[in-house]
């Protein structure tokens, strides 16, 4: 106290003293030392949570990785897709409908564009000429080719001849049995006509080359039947023509054949 007082009474003010108190800066070292646990405790759980929130605000980075891969092509779906067999199936049974149908084009263009009946077809393949045992009596027997190229068409010859000609002069005839041809067919028929050795004929072979030139004429009736139909057809005149046939003789034989081909007949159907 003196001191203080002398400085005063010499004039100077008096010296302020300041006192550090350290270990506590903040002045709390007077509280309770469980209460400063707590503080403690409440500053450790602040800071994660501060953690936390940095690492929320942080801008999430992109999947690098994922990104850069190339994007895979849209691969097909089979699921839906028949199996390989089906598929083949489908396709040859396509194949022979289109076949079919060509088919029947064709068939309507070429066999059903002509609306009306055709005729039939004769043609003459063979003629073979043999005497008889007692050499009265020749035998020429001809072979035909007859085709019928209608179609849901039959013909029935039920009444015809067959008659020999040598110079427009009929050596002989004789009778056809009846007979069918059916649609798109043909068949062959055999006639023989019995002739005696006719003078001309013989004197032919007698004096010329031995070849003779006939011709062969058949006619008659023949029913046209529509398939399928219960009546009984339509009858039509027939004439069949087959000229030039030549028949070789040799020397003074009276048997003789046919020479050359086939030859296609004349035919006449009203």
């Amino acid at each position: 106290m003196e001191d203080r007082n002398e400085s005063a009474v010499m004039g100077h003010p008096p010296s302020t003293v300041f006192v550090v108190m350290a270990g506590n800066p903040r002045g709390d070292h007077n509280q309770p030392v469980d209460q400063r646990r707590a503080q403690a405790n409440r500053s450790s759980d602040q800071r994660p949570a501060q953690a936390n929130r940095s690492s929320d605000q942080r801008p999430a980075q992109p999947n690098r990785s994922s990104d850069q891969r190339p994007a895979k092509p849209n691969q097909p779906d089979n699921s839906n897709r028949l199996p390989t067999w089906v598929m083949v199936v489908f396709t040859v049974s396509m194949i022979i409908l289109e076949l079919v149908g060509v088919g029947a084009l064709i068939n309507r263009v070429f066999y059903d564009s002509d609306s009306g009946p055709h005729p039939p077809k004769f043609r003459v393949d063979s003629v073979s000429v043999s005497p008889s045992h007692d050499a009265t009596v020749s035998g020429w027997n001809m072979s035909f080719h007859v085709g019928n190229p209608n179609k849901d068409e039959w013909m029935f010859y039920e009444e015809v001849g067959a008659s020999i000609f040598y110079k427009q002069v009929n050596i002989s005839s004789t009778a056809i049995a009846p007979f069918y041809v059916y649609e798109f067919d043909c068949r062959s028929v055999e006639v023989t006509v019995n002739t005696p050795p006719p003078p001309s004929i013989t004197s032919v072979t007698n004096d010329g080359d031995g070849d003779v030139n006939i011709t062969m004429i058949i006619d008659g009736t023949v029913r046209r039947i529509n398939k399928g139909d219960s009546g009984g057809g339509h009858r039509k005149k027939l004439s069949i023509t087959c000229e030039d046939v030549k028949v070789g003789f040799s020397g003074n034989s009276t048997e003789g054949k046919m020479l050359g081909e086939s030859r296609e007949c004349k035919v006449y159907c009203k």
